[in-house]
């Protein structure tokens, strides 16, 4: 790929190599006492989305693994995330899949209170919105633009977060989360299907 002139910042500046694939997943692990909860589901999981895309691991899982475990320790985290994606990797930007190209990976942290989160001891508010998402939101992929923008309506509305309905009145799951309802006591939510994300912390 020849040397390219990007314009970023207000500025161009000259790189040797960029990333443009439009196609990409991601994954984010917890983190509490500065170890990983759930860590293998997570890899489970990202190892079906990449499945799902007909994409390549960047890596072994065991350093994914190693990986994750030196960015907690050089950032000294103790409480809060690492957030990783996968794209196809340094080529050309077309919608067909690049040849002989290795997946580019990016991971990085965000401290969080976890442990003694306000939200989790008062409660949250929450919207609906319509689910305007395509038919496989099974895959944790890239593709976020109906949850920011319903974030960003809950946001507005003075609530935590917006659940999503279908045309049928049905609830899918949050733009950032799963959805339960606890009624009579009973917990309902809905079945994991091509419909929702299966979450993490249903299966923990």
């Amino acid at each position: 790929m020849e040397p390219i002139f990007l314009k970023t910042k207000g500025k161009f500046r000259f790189l040797i190599e960029v990333s443009c694939s439009p196609t990409g997943v991601y994954e984010v692990s917890t983190v509490i006492g500065g170890k990983m909860f759930d860590f293998g589901l997570h890899m489970e999981r990202l190892g079906r989305s990449l499945s799902e895309i007909d994409m390549d691991w960047p890596m072994s899982k065991d350093e994914i693994e190693a990986m994750h475990r030196e960015l907690i320790k050089r950032n000294k985290l103790d409480q809060g995330m690492v957030y990783m994606q996968v794209t196809r990797g340094v080529a050309e930007r077309d919608f067909k899949f690049p040849k002989d190209t290795k997946p580019s990976i990016v991971a990085f942290t965000q401290a969080k209170n976890v442990v003694e989160s306000e939200d989790a001891k008062t409660g949250v508010s929450v919207i609906t919105i319509p689910d305007l998402r395509w038919a496989r939101r099974d895959i944790k992929s890239l593709m976020l633009l109906a949850p920011v923008l319903g974030k960003q309506a809950a946001h507005e509305a003075g609530a935590f977060e917006a659940w999503m309905v279908e045309a049928d009145g049905e609830v899918t799951e949050g733009t950032s989360s799963n959805a339960y309802i606890v009624r009579r006591n009973k917990i309902y939510t809905r079945h994991v299907t091509n419909a929702i994300l299966a979450g993490c912390t249903r299966r923990a």
